[in-house]
């Protein structure tokens, strides 16, 4: 008994600790985001929070930046619900820019970088945004979706003299074409504009923060929809697993546009009062160096970056950093315990999620080569099955009843999930795509599962592991391919 008490304490500890932390943020309720972040931008003006390669905020320097951008917003007539689409490279404006229009309730599709002609139009569609902000360095690829868009928004360029890196050609097309605007310019000219109360007292924690996309896995990418509630419950557990406090410098080198990166790695480091090294990609080269420079504690991976690393030749700072733990996803078995002993890693944070999944797994026991933990009582709880798939068939096995068959231990099936007040499913913008995630009458007639594509096995002391994902996929790069 005690064994077991000593086994789920860590993620009962983060459970709890999350759920209290964002007690006062609830869906219908009158709080976001920024709610977290109030008393570091009074407390903590001069600490640094953003770090990036060539420009740094302080918190004081961030809320202005942020209140620039929402005065911004408002001068455009941009209101609550609408969407601002945004392309840029990681750096700390990018967050900047988010923050800022979610103090007027504006929503930023975070657009992935690669993306350019009909697949980056179908995402701007998708999100129907009033406005698209570009980074200089992406202007020559974002581009190439304008002229296949039936109602392309306004573009702002922004960094025009930032000095990211940006081609001869992406130049020219911001000097010459009539129909793109500064944003920088915007940005220096326009006076700040106080914030009505009437917007602050509109808001609400179900409210939508973010649209992210999906890989792409099965036909084109789809725009999950991220409430300021799930963005806060992301950000306050991967905080809480990892014991960070305003001390710790964590480093990013993931793209800002997907949940990992933007959402987890950036929402703990604002949460918990820290900083946040943002790198502009990832480099196996320069990875050691950096986080030795920076006085980095904690790190963001994926299995994949991981792996690159273990395969690198040696480097002289790969055993001299502070680093203390080490959060991410996809972390194959076969990868763990080589990053962990040769990088001198005291801790490994691995969870399981989708970026539109009702609710994520964490393994804070270092159990090696799982995925997440819970105790059996919290999953009957939360409503989180494991039940029979046939892979041959490509279905779900149903009893005599029409039922699903819940799995024994250590026998592999698919995750599913409640969906219910405690596990919100937010879907995504297209209805149709929503609803053909959804499992109905699986245990009972009128219930609602989240299907999260996965199979995986939980063993006796409800540890889980990753088994396979249903049907032809693989992981290129840290996408579903």
């Amino acid at each position: 008994m005690f064994d077991g008490l000593r086994t789920h304490f860590p993620i009962v500890r983060v459970l709890l600790s999350t759920l209290l932390g964002v007690r006062k943020l609830r869906a219908d309720v009158p709080a976001d985001f920024s709610d977290f972040l109030g008393p570091h931008f009074s407390k903590r003006r001069d600490a640094l929070v953003l770090i990036g390669d060539r420009s740094r905020f302080t918190w004081a320097e961030l809320d202005d930046f942020a209140a620039r951008v929402a005065g911004w917003a408002i001068r455009q007539g941009l209101q609550r619900g609408d969407v601002v689409a945004l392309s840029m490279e990681n750096r700390p404006e990018y967050v900047g820019i988010w923050l800022g229009l979610s103090r007027i309730g504006v929503v930023t599709a975070l657009l992935n970088t690669n993306l350019t002609g009909e697949r980056l139009a179908h995402c701007l569609r998708e999100a129907s945004p009033r406005a698209w902000l570009v980074g200089l360095e992406l202007l020559e690829s974002s581009m190439s979706a304008l002229p296949l868009l039936e109602d392309a928004p306004p573009v702002f360029v922004a960094d025009l003299a930032s000095g990211v890196p940006a081609s001869a050609a992406a130049v020219g097309i911001a000097l010459n074409n009539a129909n793109l605007e500064s944003f920088d310019e915007h940005l220096a000219s326009g006076p700040t504009v106080a914030i009505d109360s009437s917007i602050q007292a509109a808001r609400r924690g179900g409210n939508l923060l973010f649209l992210i996309y999906t890989s792409g896995t099965t036909g084109l990418p789809k725009a999950a929809r991220i409430s300021h509630l799930k963005a806060a419950l992301a950000g306050m557990a991967s905080w809480k697993s990892q014991r960070l406090g305003p001390a710790d410098r964590i480093y990013c080198c993931l793209p800002l546009y997907h949940s990992a990166g933007g959402m987890m790695a950036i929402g703990a480091a604002l949460m918990s009062g820290g900083s946040i090294v943002i790198a502009r990609k990832f480099s196996a080269s320069q990875f050691w160096s950096d986080c030795v420079r920076h006085e980095v504690t904690s790190v963001q991976y994926i299995g994949e970056l991981c792996r690159y690393l273990v395969n690198s030749p040696p480097h002289p700072d790969e055993r001299n950093h502070r680093i203390r733990s080490a959060m991410g996803n996809g972390l194959r078995p076969d990868v763990w315990q080589a990053f962990q002993e040769r990088f001198a890693i005291p801790r490994i944070v691995e969870f399981y999620g989708a970026t539109e999944g009702n609710l994520a797994l964490l393994n804070t026991a270092g159990r090696f080569g799982a995925v997440g933990q819970l105790p059996e009582l919290v999953r009957k709880y939360l409503g989180i099955e494991l039940v029979r798939f046939d892979i041959e068939a490509e279905d779900l096995v149903r009893g005599r009843d029409g039922l699903c068959e819940r799995c024994n231990p250590n026998e592999a099936g698919e995750l599913l999930i409640k969906i219910s007040g405690s596990t919100r499913f937010e879907g995504y913008t297209n209805p149709g795509a929503s609803e053909k995630k959804i499992l109905r009458d699986a245990f009972a007639k009128g219930d609602a599962y989240f299907r999260t594509g996965d199979l995986l096995r939980v063993d006796e002391d409800g540890f889980y592991y990753f088994v396979d994902r249903i049907g032809d996929t693989f992981r290129w790069k840290g996408e579903n391919v």
